[in-house]
This record gives C-alpha cells, structure tokens and sequence, in this order.
C-alpha cells in the first residue's frame, strides 16, 4: 500500500487533485465492506433516517451545527427541544433571536445560535425557507464552513462531498498510516477522504453516516475495538496492531488564562441584577451579572474591583469556565444592592438592556452556563 502522490498540488476543498488509484488499495470492496457493516449497526439519532427519500434537510442542518464542539448525549435533548418548537425551517425563520439564544442556552458557543438564526432569515428571504443542495450555495449561509457544507451536501441531499470531521480523520489516519501532523496536514487528509468517497454505490448520504460511525464507535481515539472493525482488512494500522498511535498531531499549546471578579446582586424580592453583552465578542447579546475587566494578570484582576463596598460578600474559592482558546477564573462577589449605595447606571456600563431577573426566570432569557454558575458559587456560598 503506498501514499497518494502529489501533495504538493492545490488541495483546497473544491480543487482536488483527483487521484486514479492508490496501488493495492481496493476502493470498492472497502466501500461495500463499510456500507454492509453500517446497514447492520448505524446509530439511531433522532435526526438519522433509515430511508433517504425521509430525509429532513433542516434536521440535518440543525444537528451538524449543533454537534459542533458537543457530544451527541447532549445534543439530543437539545435537538429534541428545538424540533418540538420549531418543527420546520419556516416555522425557525419565524421566531427571535432572543428566543432562539434562550432555547440554546447551556448548550455552549452561542455564536452558532446566532448564525442559524441569521441563515434561517436568508433562506426565507432567497430560499423559499428551503437549504440549496448544492455545496457553493451553502458556504454562502452564516456558521457555515467546508466541513458542515459538506456534510449537509452528502447526509441531506446525497451529493458527493469531501466529508471530514474528527472522527473520519481518525479513522482515514490509519487506514493509510498516515505520518503527516494535524493540523498542519489538513490538505493531505482531504485528498485522502475525498479519494475514499468517490462514488459510493450512489450511496453518498449512507457513506458519510457509516464513516462517522466506525470513528465513533469502533475506531475511537482510545483502544480501539480493531477486531471488531468491518474495514480491518483494509486498515494498515490495524493491521500492524498501532492504530492508537494514529492521529499524528502537533503538540498542543498551552491554554492562556484570563480572570475578573463578578457581582452577583439581590434585589428584595430575590431577584439578580443582569445586563446583556454587547452584540459582537464573547457571549455576545447574552445576559451576565456584572464583571470586571478580563484581564491575564491574576494580580491585576483582585485589585480591578468595578464595585468596592463593605458591605460586598467575598466568597472562597472561584469559579472555573474553560472557553476554546483560554481558561477563565472567576471570583465571586454577593450583596444585597439596596445596601450599596449604587446607580444602576454604575453597573449597566454602556449595556442598552439591563433588567432584574428571577431564577425561575433563567430558561426564558437564555442564561449562560458560565453565569449560572457564577450564581450558583454565589448561592452556595
């Protein structure tokens, strides 16, 4: 078995350098070995279809956005949640934003919210509140990339697509024994897939789906089941009993740490003082009790108080919130307002939306996970 020659050739997503054959590799019979395999044990995922012809383009969309950076244990619930209250696209297209980022909430990068819900408004102001089928168009919606343009091309409309995510580089990565590093070797890998996904028995939707399967449930990360794998026989890897060793990737870089101190403040009637983000950043259009600035200097971060009263509660310990690019530690402070002598001016800090919120009242205004367990560290003192 020998590498696909010509790495050095444009590799970009839709300019593929096609490939004829890899010597001694047997496309078709890995192809049929894959799909037989899938029709016996393909997972059953409330936005999955046995028969194509059922598939629904919006639960395919929603699901891959969702799925982004999510375990599908959590998903689902999700998924499940946002069907039941929005059935159809139209009916997505119809609701708020504020709406669609409370249905979200806790389910993490809330930029994805606001991406759908921006696409949904695209879709039902050129689309006929219908997604394109072809790749081009679907790259042009918001939060959508090569990977999820791909996926909603092959899975919803069974197109030929180069379909990559973490669990198919794994399982591509030793299939062919691949040496190169991610995320260096991204290109490499593309041709690889896409070279395995020619034309699979009309199979397209099928194939994408049975691919993510062998890397979620039998060519994991960690000991792999490789005796229980329908493509063993074509897997070099797997073969030579190191498949574990495979993905190579580069080292990863410490993650930065950033800290502020938040204010978790009681009205009499119980309720917490919150204001809602600014529309671009971070938990942006989100609501948040106040912070200070989010700074890299833990030194720096005690002394920046945006409120110093005695009659402030310090509370031991901090809170602990890891974003993608950087950790962040949060220290906790609690009072009553009615005691400190504040404008709520002071607190809002240019917010154009400031309110007092119940707990009960969480689910309707879309709270964060991180804020909730600002409050939570509040309450539990």
């Amino acid at each position: 078995m020998t590498h696909i020659a010509h790495m050095n050739k444009d590799l970009s997503p839709r300019n593929f350098e096609i490939v004829n054959e890899i010597d001694g590799f047997e496309v078709k019979a890995f192809q049929k070995d894959l799909l037989d395999w899938y029709d016996r044990h393909q997972r059953e995922l409330p936005w999955r279809v046995r028969n194509f012809a059922d598939t629904n383009p919006y639960y395919v969309w929603l699901s891959e956005v969702m799925l982004q950076q999510t375990t599908i244990a959590t998903v689902k619930d999700y998924f499940l949640k946002f069907i039941d209250k929005w059935p159809t696209l139209k009916d997505f297209a119809s609701a708020s934003e504020d709406e669609v980022l409370a249905a979200w909430s806790g389910l993490g990068y809330y930029s994805r919210a606001r991406n759908l819900y921006k696409a949904a408004q695209t879709l039902k102001n050129d689309f006929n509140h219908q997604l394109p089928d072809q790749q081009s168009e679907l790259l042009k919606l918001s939060g959508i990339g090569d990977y999820t343009s791909a996926a909603i091309t092959a899975i919803a409309f069974n197109k030929q697509a180069t379909v990559l995510d973490g669990n198919i580089e794994r399982v591509v990565s030793r299939i062919f024994k691949i040496e190169e590093k991610l995320p260096k070797a991204k290109p490499v890998y593309k041709e690889y897939t896409h070279y395995l996904a020619q034309d699979p028995m009309d199979r397209h939707s099928d194939y994408a789906q049975a691919m993510m399967d062998l890397g979620a449930t039998i060519c994991t990360p960690k000991n792999p089941k490789c005796m229980l794998c329908p493509v063993r026989s074509h897997c070099e890897a797997g073969q030579k009993g190191i498949a574990e060793a495979y993905p190579k990737k580069e080292a990863k870089k410490k993650k930065p740490k950033k800290y502020t101190n938040a204010y978790v403040l009681f009205d009499d009637k119980g309720r917490i003082f919150m204001r809602k983000r600014d529309e671009k950043g971070m938990l942006a259009n989100l609501y948040e009790v106040p912070t200070s600035q989010w700074l890299q200097s833990k030194k720096e971060a005690k002394s920046d108080k945006l409120i110093d009263h005695n009659d402030l509660e310090e509370i031991s310990g901090e809170v602990k919130h890891s974003f993608t690019h950087f950790d962040f530690f949060i220290k906790v402070y609690v009072g009553n307002f009615n005691d400190l002598e504040l404008s709520l001016k002071e607190l809002e800090q240019n917010s154009n939306d400031s309110r007092w919120i119940a707990q009960d009242d969480f689910e309707q205004f879309g709270i964060p996970t991180l804020v909730k367990k600002i409050i939570y560290h509040a309450v539990k003192g």
